[in-house]
């Protein structure tokens, strides 16, 4: 875990360096509205506004228009930091930097129990909330555009199912039963592009969720926006798209992950730690949760331990749903 140091920062525009300092100075840990789960690092730096880009530590976002709020997420191989961001604007115009932060920002979960190495999180009861839900079902898209060759369309479009189902389903090897009422529905392949850059930017929404694969020189494995209304409370997930990184080797099988070297990660995998935020779980720690699924790390190449809820994330999904 390493110490943060704020390093928010405005992209484009004259005011940067003031609004810098605004940022630094109202960037302290405060206790979050009713829905986060947790305390976040928050504030309304003076003179942001929306079509404004606002970047941190290589996840960035477009201030959307008011009433709409976007969070951005970057999972990292286990070795590296993961990182997001959130910000949203109110229906009066005033742009709040709702958190940002890393793993050691993530480790205030409720219900946490002893670490038991040996019991896959089916003991662990930690979890932490975004401030939104989804209150309908989310419909979503595969573009495979740009697939890696040595991978089948049809393959990956599996595991993306795989690993949006093991959300809504609450799949796991505890024993618990699915009370979850999340609902997705995979509306087929489309040519629509993702509103994630490769440098880790949410744009601004459209109307259509898309997974997609793609360059990310974040250096994470993958990178998620989620977009929401303010009108309710917890908020409204509107859409919600995911980016995977073509720069990793990737597999659909721990067969194949095995036979290409055992240096792959699994799809499947990284899409259900995706699908939790995008549903409106929120990132546990690593070094205190690693066996859960919203542990804010992948476990390494040809794991499959995250597409597997834990207890601390089927208690955050019965909570939210």
């Amino acid at each position: 875990m390493r110490s943060r140091t704020p390093a928010l920062a405005l992209m484009g525009l004259l005011v940067g360096a003031s609004v810098l300092s605004s940022v630094t100075a109202s960037a302290m840990p405060v206790q979050p509205p009713e829905g986060h789960g947790r305390p976040d690092h928050a504030g309304s730096p003076e003179g942001l506004k929306p079509g404004d880009v606002l970047e941190d530590h290589g996840v960035s976002v477009v201030v959307p228009e008011p009433g709409v709020g976007v969070y951005v997420e970057a999972i990292m191989p286990r070795t590296e930091v993961s990182e997001f961001l959130e910000v949203a604007t109110q229906p009066d115009g005033t742009v709040t930097v709702e958190s940002y932060g890393s793993e050691g920002d993530a480790d205030t979960a409720p219900g946490a129990g002893p670490l038991n190495p040996f019991d896959n999180g089916c003991s662990d009861g930690a979890y932490n909330l975004h401030s939104w839900k989804r209150y309908n079902t989310l419909s979503w898209y595969y573009n495979s555009a740009a697939t890696p060759s040595y991978l089948t369309v049809t393959d990956v479009e599996n595991a993306f199912k795989k690993g949006t189902t093991n959300i809504t389903q609450a799949f796991n090897d505890c024993g618990f039963s699915d009370n979850v009422t999340a609902s997705q529905s995979y509306a087929g392949r489309a040519s629509t592009d993702i509103q994630v850059t490769s440098a880790g930017n949410c744009g601004t929404a459209d109307s259509r969720s898309v997974a997609k694969f793609g360059s990310l020189s974040n250096g994470s494995l993958a990178t998620t926006c989620t977009w929401y209304t303010t009108g309710t409370s917890p908020y409204t997930a509107t859409t919600s798209d995911v980016r995977f990184n073509t720069a990793f080797e990737w597999a659909t099988t721990t067969l194949q992950c095995v036979s290409n070297g055992g240096d792959g990660y699994m799809i499947e995998d990284v899409m259900t730690h995706e699908r939790g935020h995008n549903f409106g779980i929120a990132h546990v720690s690593e070094s205190n949760h690693e066996w859960l699924t919203m542990s804010t790390n992948s476990q390494g190449p040809c794991d499959t331990s995250s597409s597997t809820l834990g207890l601390g994330d089927y208690n955050g999904l019965n909570v939210r749903y």
